[in-house]
Formats: C-alpha cells, sequence, structure tokens
C-alpha cells in the first residue's frame, strides 16, 4: 500500500489541476487573453524602449528570427528607472480584465473545471493583479499559476530600487517558459490515467509552445497566435473575449456539442 499512496502522492504534486479528478482542464494565457492589453507591452511601451522596438522583437520571434526568451529579456531590461512595486501600482491602475472573465471564473468553479494560468510574464504581477480583481482569497484557493519569476539585482532591493529587479525564467527553453511542458503532463495521460479534455486559450508569441499539446484550442482575433496556427496548420477557434470562451467551453462540458464539432466549425 505504501507504494501506491507514494505514487498517488507524486501524481497528484506533478498534475495539481487533477485534484478533483476534473473531465476537462481550461489552460490559459494571461496577458492580452484575461487581461485586455498586455501587462509586459504595456511597462515596455511606456517606461521602457518604446513599441517600435517591442513590435520588432515580437516580429522577429514570430518568424523564427530570435527567441522568445531573449527578445523578451531584452524588452524587460530596457526598464530602467521604475522600481518593481510603482510598476505594478502602474499596471493595476492601467490594464483591465476581461469583463467576461468573472463569470467563466464562477461557472468553472461549480462544474469542476479547474483553470490553470500559464504565463510567459512574471508570477507576482499575474497574481497581483488577478488577486486585485478576483480576490486573492479566490484565487490563492481557484487558481494555479504558472509562470515566471523575479529576483533582485546585484546589490539592489527587489521591490523598492529603480531597476532592481529581473526576470528568473522558469526554464531553460528558448521560450523561458516552455508552456507546453505543463500542458504535456495532462495530454500524455491514459484514459486508463483519466486523462482530461484540454482546453486553451491565448494569443501571442509566448503561446507558441502551446499550440500543438490541446484538444481545442482558442486563439484570440487579430493577435500573433491566429497567424501562427493558420502557417502551422494547426486547428484553432477564433475568440473576441471570454463570452465566445465561455460559451463554447460550456457547451462542450454539459455535452451539447463536441471537441470535433467545434474545431470542425460547428457554432455553439
Amino acid at each position: 500500500m505504501g507504494s501506491v499512496t507514494t505514487g498517488a502522492a507524486a501524481a497528484a504534486v506533478d498534475r495539481p489541476a487533477m485534484a478533483t479528478n476534473p473531465r476537462f482542464i481550461f489552460f490559459t494565457d494571461f496577458d492580452g487573453t484575461i487581461t485586455l492589453q498586455d501587462t509586459n507591452d504595456h511597462m515596455t511601451d511606456t517606461l521602457g524602449f518604446g513599441p517600435e522596438l517591442r513590435a520588432k522583437g515580437n516580429a522577429d520571434v514570430l518568424h523564427g528570427r530570435r527567441h522568445f526568451r531573449d527578445s523578451f529579456r531584452e524588452m524587460l531590461d530596457s526598464i530602467q528607472t521604475t522600481p518593481f512595486t510603482e510598476c505594478l501600482a502602474l499596471l493595476k491602475r492601467d490594464i483591465a480584465i476581461d469583463p467576461h472573465f468573472q463569470a467563466f471564473f464562477d461557472w468553472a468553479e461549480r462544474a469542476n473545471v479547474p483553470i490553470v494560468v500559464l504565463s510567459g510574464g512574471m508570477e507576482p504581477i499575474v497574481r497581483g493583479l488577478l488577486s486585485h480583481w478576483l480576490g486573492a482569497e479566490a484565487v490563492a484557493r481557484r487558481l494555479q499559476i504558472v509562470s515566471n519569476g523575479v529576483a533582485a539585482r546585484p546589490g539592489k532591493r527587489l521591490y523598492e530600487d529603480a531597476g532592481g529587479w529581473q526576470i528568473v525564467y522558469h526554464d531553460d527553453s528558448t521560450f523561458g517558459h516552455d508552456k507546453s511542458l505543463e500542458l504535456r503532463k495532462y495530454a500524455h495521460m491514459t484514459a486508463a490515467e483519466g486523462r482530461p479534455t484540454i482546453f486553451y486559450a491565448g494569443d501571442g508569441v509566448s503561446d507558441l509552445s502551446a499550440a500543438h499539446e490541446s484538444d481545442l484550442m482558442f486563439a484570440k482575433a487579430g493577435k500573433d497566435l491566429v497567424a501562427y496556427c493558420r502557417r502551422e496548420n494547426v486547428p484553432f477557434v477564433e475568440f473576441n473575449d471570454f463570452a465566445d470562451i465561455d460559451r463554447t467551453v460550456r457547451a462542450v462540458v454539459e455535452g451539447r456539442t463536441t471537441v470535433a464539432a467545434v474545431v470542425a466549425g460547428e457554432k455553439v
């Protein structure tokens, strides 16, 4: 019995979203997907080297000329004069959550559909903003957040000093945070293990690694992920906001349609 218990515990640690034995899991990007604006883009445009260099870096990543890891670090490193606490205050003031996310967030708990936020940004910003909008207790209890960290630069204080912070990547991949690694833990489960149906929603270049690992990919209309999915022949459904996602996910979970039908173009 000891080995069985140990194995179950290890599985729970490795796949925390399976704690309630869900049939469906919803993975989502944060910036530009849950939020209406990208927090890192906004900081770079407002406090860093500006929109033109940022847009060039994003285009280089999308077309394979640079790795996301390098381009993103360059963006954040251009924010030299603002302490981390002031960056977070700026984002709380300027960034808005998708107005339909709260309803989806509440429904997902009732329907036993865990939500896992996979962010290419920084965990303190993701958690800070979500707690600001949804409440710290609800976020701590109901959301798993997998993201990059932050650390103090040598000789500086992390939160108080201008230029005192730097990103600490989640892994050694060319993405800095390879979102597919978390998805694969669930996608590679067997039916006997209770493999869930996997939804993923995203919008940009940090989501490219996740594009091949979900059962149903939602890509935000007009954004880079749509162009990538079309170029790579990755099936996807376009969305404008979380009302679109909410309607489709509910229909699948409630058995009114199937993933295959939605991918084939069925309207719900």
